[in-house]
């Protein structure tokens, strides 16, 4: 089982991975305007440092049961609602090898008020 991290553990450092659009850029998710994030949280080292272009996101568990795989959110949106966006998460450095097993979705597409 992966290792599940929260918000309030997140370092200012962390792993480094691109995101990989399913439709391209779209302004309507929360990291439209960007190409790479920071992995963040308890556990997670890496010599990546979050900043505006590259933004920290952490893994949240499922909301649907351990059986399903967690997923990546942006740090800072933990009170919305976040849906999946279609985009995918993933890095060939090997921390990231080391903590994870291939693409992690990433939940940035809010809808609602």
């Amino acid at each position: 089982m992966q290792p599940v991290l929260t918000p309030a553990l997140q370092k200012q450092n962390g792993i480094r991975a691109q995101i990989y659009r399913h439709y391209g850029p779209n302004e309507r998710h929360l990291l439209g305007h960007v190409d790479s994030v920071v992995i963040v949280g308890e556990g997670i080292t890496g010599n990546a440092f979050v900043s505006e272009r590259c933004p920290a996101v952490y893994l949240e568990p499922s909301a649907l049961g351990d059986e399903y795989a967690p997923h990546l959110r942006p740090v800072g949106h933990e009170k919305k609602h976040l849906m999946a966006s279609g985009d995918w998460v993933y890095s060939d450095q090997p921390d990231f090898a080391a903590h994870f097993k291939g693409f992690l979705k990433l939940h940035n597409r809010y809808e609602g008020r």
